[in-house]
C-alpha cells in the first residue's frame, strides 16, 4: 500500500512539473505575431573612373583602338544578365561614371569634342519578401512590391545606359594630333573633380605634404592614362587628383625599355605634383586585363 501511495505522489509531482513547464512556455510565447519592419534597401555604390587615351601618331594606332574596344566591352557588360531571383532578393550593384579624355593639343575645356562621359545608374538592393505571419504583412508587402518595381525599373535603365554607353565608345572619334599627355591628364582631373564635387570625402582630402591621410570616406575614384607617355608639347600641369590612385598603361613603340621606363618615371614625377595617389605602370601587352581590373565593380 505504501508503494502505491509513493507512486501516485511521484506521478502527481511529474504532472505538476509538466503543467508548470507548459504554463511557463505559454508565458514566453507571444499571443500573436509581432509587427515586422521592412528593412532599408541597401544603396548601390557609385564608382567614378577617369581615363586618358592617347591616339596620337607617336603611339601605335592599334593601341588606342584596343583600349577603346576593351572599354566598350566592359561598359556593355557592366551588369550581368538578369536572373528571376534578382527580382525576389538581391544585393546592390554599383553605378559607374566613366569620364574619358583623348590626348590632343587643345584648350583645357571639356566642351571641345575631345571628351566623353558615360553614366550607368547604381541599382539598389532588394531585401527578401516579408514574413506572412507579421501583423502588418499587408503594409510590408506593399513596401516590398514598390521596392521590387523600383529595382526592376532601375535595372532596365542601367542596362539601356550600359548598351548606349558601349555604342558611344565604339563610335567615339580618335583624333590624331600632337601629344599633350600632361594636358590630357590635367583636364581629366578637373573633369572628374567636377563630377564628384558633391560627394563626401573628395573635397576634404588634405593638401600634399601635410602628413595627413586622405579621407576614408572618399568615393570610389581612380584614374588611368593609356599612352606612350612621350609628351612633345609644353607641360600643362594643373588641377589635382586628390590622392586617387593612378594606373599607367604604357605602350613602348620604340622597343627601348630603358627609354620607356624613363618616360614613365618623368610622367609619374609630374603627376605626383598634382596629388596623384599610388601609381602603377602596366605594359600595353596587358591592356585587356589592366582595364578590366581598373573598372572592376567591386574595387
Amino acid at each position: 500500500m505504501k508503494m502505491r501511495i509513493l507512486r501516485r505522489r511521484a506521478v502527481a509531482a511529474g504532472l505538476t512539473m509538466l503543467m508548470f513547464l507548459a504554463v511557463s512556455a505559454c508565458d514566453k510565447m507571444p499571443e500573436s505575431p509581432s509587427d515586422g519592419v521592412y528593412p532599408t534597401p541597401a544603396a548601390g555604390r557609385e564608382l567614378v573612373r577617369g581615363i586618358c587615351v592617347d591616339p596620337t601618331s607617336s603611339s601605335p594606332s592599334k593601341f588606342s583602338l584596343d583600349v577603346m574596344a576593351e572599354l566598350a566591352k566592359q561598359v556593355g557588360n557592366w551588369l550581368p544578365p538578369d536572373k528571376p531571383q534578382d527580382f525576389i532578393e538581391a544585393g546592390p550593384h554599383p553605378g559607374l561614371t566613366l569620364v574619358l579624355r583623348v590626348v590632343a593639343t587643345a584648350s583645357p575645356t571639356s566642351n571641345d569634342g575631345y571628351s566623353l562621359v558615360v553614366k550607368i545608374p547604381a541599382i539598389p538592393g532588394l531585401p527578401g519578401p516579408p514574413d506572412p505571419q507579421a501583423n502588418n504583412f499587408t503594409d510590408l508587402r506593399r513596401q516590398y512590391v514598390a521596392q521590387q518595381q523600383l529595382v526592376r525599373d532601375t535595372r532596365n535603365t542601367a542596362h539601356h545606359a550600359a548598351g548606349a554607353g558601349a555604342e558611344t565608345l565604339r563610335k567615339f572619334p580618335l583624333v590624331h594630333e600632337n601629344s599633350g599627355v600632361t594636358a590630357c591628364a590635367s583636364v581629366l582631373a578637373l573633369m572628374v573633380g567636377d563630377a564628384v564635387s558633391t560627394m563626401t570625402g573628395w573635397a576634404s582630402s588634405p593638401s600634399p605634404g601635410t602628413g595627413a591621410s586622405p579621407s576614408s570616406e572618399r568615393p570610389g575614384v581612380s584614374f588611368l592614362v593609356a599612352s606612350d607617355l612621350d609628351d612633345n608639347e609644353p607641360l600643362q600641369a594643373f588641377g589635382s587628383f586628390n590622392h586617387a590612385p593612378l594606373t599607367l598603361l604604357q605602350t613602348c613603340p620604340s622597343g627601348d625599355l630603358n627609354a620607356c621606363q624613363a618616360l614613365a618615371g618623368k610622367f609619374e614625377g609630374t603627376m605626383s605634383k598634382l596629388d596623384a595617389g599610388p601609381m602603377t605602370v602596366y605594359r600595353s601587352e596587358f591592356t585587356a586585363t589592366t582595364i578590366d581590373t581598373w573598372l572592376e565593380p567591386l574595387a
